[in-house]
């Protein structure tokens, strides 16, 4: 976590760079500049970075990741990214990149087309997870978890069963899947990544949005319910407020080209 000092020191770089650079920056690729100075100077190994809209115009953007990850396309934002959801999904798949493993999830035709489409211009590996890579979940429950989903997934390098999930939502089992092809693709890039490790750290995950369920009201409810009609089948209150912040990611090495010539300068 970054200090409050330290937040200060780092905006007053950026607007330096700004400055020399002879641009005026947004707020968010004022932000995404400082998190990446911050992530360079601390030296860090691996950065999971989230992008703020869409993803081909997206400030996070610049970054030459290990592997990105498109979760679930659905209609969010539909007055910038497209009022259908091939537009959605090429806009999401801009951060596809050349000789980039890409991670999706097995999803409409025309979404899976338009992946498909983009990830071969690019020259990205596509990989879609339930199609590509055997996947499966299923809902279950016990004494000691309660109601749950369990994912299994098979690779050649992997083989995983029967793996709680421990997050609410049916959702999340797809992106447990889309995590774990992930992590592959940090192994492959050689990051020590024991299966037991992975397995371990996330069954011990919990729900850090189980007090949002209980914030919310009925008008904020509502207002969730036009936002992402689609997303009401598949999820509870608290996980769709989840959801909602993590439509797109970008795993990315922190020591790769992450900022621009002014900042390095």
């Amino acid at each position: 976590m970054i200090t409050k000092p330290a937040m200060v020191e780092m905006a007053k770089k950026v607007q330096a760079a700004a400055a020399k650079a002879k641009v005026e920056p947004t707020f968010f690729e004022a932000m995404t500049a400082m998190a990446f100075k911050h992530f360079a100077d601390e030296a860090v190994d691996i950065a999971v970075v989230e992008v703020g809209l869409g993803g081909r115009l997206d400030s996070t953007n610049v970054l030459t990741p290990l592997v990105t990850v498109v979760t679930t396309i659905d209609f969010d934002h539909t007055r910038i990214l497209g009022d259908t959801l091939p537009k959605i999904a090429r806009e999401k798949a801009g951060i596809f990149k050349r000789g980039v493993p890409a991670i999706v999830f097995d999803a409409q035709p025309e979404v899976n087309k338009t992946f498909i489409e983009v990830a071969e211009k690019v020259g990205a590996e596509l990989k879609i997870v339930n199609k590509d890579i055997e996947f499966s979940s299923r809902f279950c429950t016990s004494p000691e978890l309660g109601p749950h989903t369990r994912v299994c997934y098979y690779t050649k390098q992997s083989r995983i069963e029967h793996l709680p999930v421990p997050l609410p939502g049916e959702h999340q089992a797809t992106n447990c899947g889309l995590a774990l092809a992930a992590v592959e693709c940090v192994r492959a890039a050689g990051f020590d990544c024991p299966e037991h490790l992975v397995t371990g750290g996330w069954q011990r995950q919990r729900s850090w949005v189980a007090w949002i369920s209980s914030a919310i009201g009925r008008e904020s409810w509502s207002m969730a319910r036009t936002i992402l009609p689609v997303s009401m089948r598949s999820c509870d209150a608290s996980a769709l407020m989840c959801r909602m912040t993590a439509w797109c990611a970008s795993l990315v090495a922190a020591k790769t080209k992450m900022l621009a010539r002014c900042l390095i300068d």
